[in-house]
């Protein structure tokens, strides 16, 4: 639990120089996928993006096909509970 807090405190702070969008303010949900409980979320400052994919069930989704908002498609394997962040 606490190494899962340092990763999300790092990202959230851009330790690594490629998620400055979380600290941003804008927020818009670009996905939503009741039947799989799957919710994809931008946030950004403006200037960075980052895009979040939430897997809400306690099952892994495997070969799961989303359409990020600039039209490309991915293939993705969520983890059960998942928060997963996606280069746009």
């Amino acid at each position: 639990m606490i190494a899962a807090n340092r990763y999300w405190i790092e990202r959230r702070r851009n330790f690594d120089g490629q998620t400055g969008g979380l600290s941003g303010s804008e927020i818009a949900i670009w996905h939503r996928n009741d039947q799989n409980r799957v919710l994809g979320l931008s946030r950004g400052d403006g200037t960075n993006t980052v895009l979040v994919l939430i897997n809400f069930t306690g099952d892994a989704i495997g070969n799961y096909r989303v359409s990020q908002p600039d039209g490309r498609e991915r293939v993705l394997e969520l983890e059960p509970y998942q928060v997963q962040l996606i280069q746009p």
